[in-house]
């Protein structure tokens, strides 16, 4: 993937079409543009906005799809095992030792039952003592080899390819 900080946003145009309101805007000089087209003018407005609010942000945008990073996210599919460990990114740092713990074990408890019933799935116990190590970015523990084989699993089903 390529990513750039370079934009340009066009006039919302409107045209004779069953989607009349057309949103255009170029990602690191990008030709022709990327565009969207939506039925009502407040649609495409609240569009462009969401775009021009990213590059405020100062997000960087896919130049293979036109999408900051925060849209490009709502567009990918990601499995549980993936949004957990980016939110224990998100709040590892400014939370409190307290904090920590409830989130790695309310994550541990959560993530067996979610995939208790697919092919292959480890021993829950085993599962969870791999994912407290595994969730717990403070202070990693090395795994066992039957916790390794556990995590290996979940980042299986994580990337679509399942161990045997």
């Amino acid at each position: 993937m390529s990513f750039s900080y370079d934009l340009s946003f066009w006039a919302i145009e409107k045209r004779d079409r069953p989607k009349p309101y057309r949103v255009r805007w170029s990602v690191g000089g990008r030709r022709p543009p990327f565009s969207r087209s939506f039925l009502t003018a407040e649609l495409a407005q609240s569009f462009k906005g969401d775009l021009k609010k990213a590059a405020q942000r100062g997000e960087r945008f896919d130049e293979a799809t036109g999408l900051p990073d925060s849209m490009l996210r709502k567009d990918r599919d990601i499995t549980w095992y993936e949004h957990a460990q980016e939110y224990i990114e998100a709040r590892w740092k400014g939370a409190a030792g307290n904090s920590r713990r409830s989130i790695v074990e309310s994550l541990t408890c959560v993530t067996p039952a979610l995939a208790r019933d697919l092919r292959g799935a480890p021993d829950p116990d085993i599962l969870r003592a791999a994912l407290r190590k595994d969730f717990n970015h403070g202070r990693p523990a090395p795994l066992t080899a039957n916790e390794a084989r556990a995590i290996a699993w979940i980042t299986g089903i994580a990337t679509g390819q399942r161990p045997k």
